[in-house]
């Protein structure tokens, strides 16, 4: 069977761009279970503006609509960003990502990984701004005990920080000091507002992509309930040696 997935429904709730690829990774699981192949026209153009198409020559058999199928079809293939990461479920979606998922210019992802990452790398992804409205923030105490026990368990020299929001960004660094890394040129909120309501998203989503590119990419991951969260999980799950969740106590 040939399938096309638009992620339209998606996109009508103006969901972030990692809620969508998530749902996505998440359909193209429950496509190659069915029908044991790749054969999926992904037509969301977020998705297409950051990774690699396939390449088709007549459009016209793909005729099975994912969207539809997928939503009726009670599928239990549970993405929850906001419960404790079940590894075997994420290392079966880290095989559909690879199967399914090229980067385009991947070179430059590469080059943001060697400026942030190397083995003795903590990564640490923060979501702020209107998650609140979802779940209890943050606490940053705790955020900060995390920290120290990744610290001084093991052979950690820097910490790379990935956040939208400036408030968690600045009380980090005034903790930590300069061990403390971040992309200083991605846009982040300084009202606590969330950023990823724009008409065009095209740059923040990207910057979200390399972001959790370079999270998946570390030895040492402290991850919140968030979907990029999720989706960094879900690509480096087999690089890890470590992981915890800053909004568990």
């Amino acid at each position: 069977m040939k399938s096309f997935y638009k992620a339209s429904g998606m996109s009508k709730r103006k969901a972030g761009f990692g809620a969508i690829l998530n749902n996505t990774i998440n359909v193209c699981k429950y496509h190659y279970e069915n029908f044991k192949n790749d054969d999926i026209l992904i037509e969301n153009d977020e998705i297409l503006d950051i990774f690699e198409t396939k390449k088709i020559d007549d459009v016209s058999e793909y005729i099975y609509d994912l969207e539809k199928f997928y939503d009726i079809s009670g599928y239990p293939n549970p993405s929850n960003a906001h419960v404790l990461c079940d590894v075997e479920l994420v290392k079966e979606k880290n095989k559909i990502f690879n199967m399914f998922f090229k980067i385009k210019n991947i070179e430059y992802f590469e080059l943001e990984k060697k400026k942030y990452i190397n083995d003795k790398t903590l990564s640490i992804h923060i979501r702020g701004t209107d998650k609140n409205s979802e779940i209890p923030t943050p606490n940053l105490e705790t955020i900060y005990l995390k920290i120290e026990k990744m610290l001084s368990t093991n052979i950690i020299d820097n910490i790379f920080l990935a956040t939208d929001d400036i408030f968690y960004l600045n009380n980090i660094i005034s903790k930590f000091g300069n061990i403390v890394r971040h992309r200083n040129d991605k846009t982040i909120s300084l009202d606590g507002k969330p950023i990823h309501f724009i008409e065009n998203r095209t740059k923040i989503n990207k910057e979200m992509l390399i972001d959790a590119y370079l999270l998946s990419n570390s030895n040492y991951f402290l991850y919140c309930y968030s979907n990029v969260s999720y989706l960094a999980l879900t690509m480096g799950i087999n690089n890890f040696k470590k992981i915890d969740c800053i909004n568990e106590n």
